[in-house]
């Protein structure tokens, strides 16, 4: 599953005095409970919006490919992805009875949103930390954080490479078109980047 190295988050406010403040640290837990998905009555795009509009938490889902390591042991991939009602994800846990019968048992999850191991960075922009940056234009706060164990692909999806930028990049970019608004000519932008390890908190500029 892809979640980077250490969790990863983006804090974004907007100030009463409008200063627009971006600052991002290493070293949060989510503790975030998914809203029901039952609207009668509506389609399931309608719901889908609905749930997108009015949730304060949305928690999504990046499964990785198998690491080169993984394929020389020949490893199989465990982690289905259902994109039904709503999105599900699948842990096929291998597993042994106590004759030694092998089999599988299942582990089921819902999300917000779920992205397969072909997805870009992009696309999973647009659909997690995109509409946080709208948000933060009408004066809320947003945070972004990615969390996962080590090697499931934070980095690359917070940080990305010269070829795919990260959400870091796409958010920062996303920001500064806003601000090129007329309408926004009044805001100006605060930038701070911290790291909180082993009980510490570092100044990273």
């Amino acid at each position: 599953l892809k979640a980077a190295r250490m969790p990863q988050y983006s804090h974004l406010h907007v100030l009463p005095s409008k200063t627009l403040d971006l600052s991002s640290s290493l070293g949060a837990r989510p503790a975030a409970m998914r809203r029901s998905s039952s609207l009668p009555g509506l389609s399931p795009a309608e719901k889908k919006a609905r749930l997108h509009e009015g949730s304060r938490i949305r928690v999504v889902v990046r499964k990785r490919p198998l690491s080169a390591r993984e394929r020389e042991y020949n490893l199989s991939d465990i982690v289905d992805l259902h994109q039904l009602e709503a999105p599900c994800l699948t842990v096929n846990e291998r597993k042994l009875k106590v004759d030694m019968t092998a089999y599988t048992e299942q582990h089921h999850f819902r999300f917000d949103a779920l992205f397969d191991e072909f997805s870009s960075n992009a696309s999973v922009y647009e659909e997690s930390a995109a509409p946080l940056i709208a948000r933060l234009f009408n004066g809320q706060s947003s945070t972004c954080f990615a969390y996962g164990a080590t090697g499931a692909g934070k980095t690359h999806t917070m940080m990305g490479n010269e070829s795919e930028p990260g959400l870091y990049i796409l958010a920062a970019r996303s920001i500064f078109i806003q601000l090129s608004n007329p309408k926004n000519a009044g805001l100006q932008l605060r930038v701070s980047c911290y790291e909180i390890y082993g009980g510490k908190g570092f100044d990273l500029l």
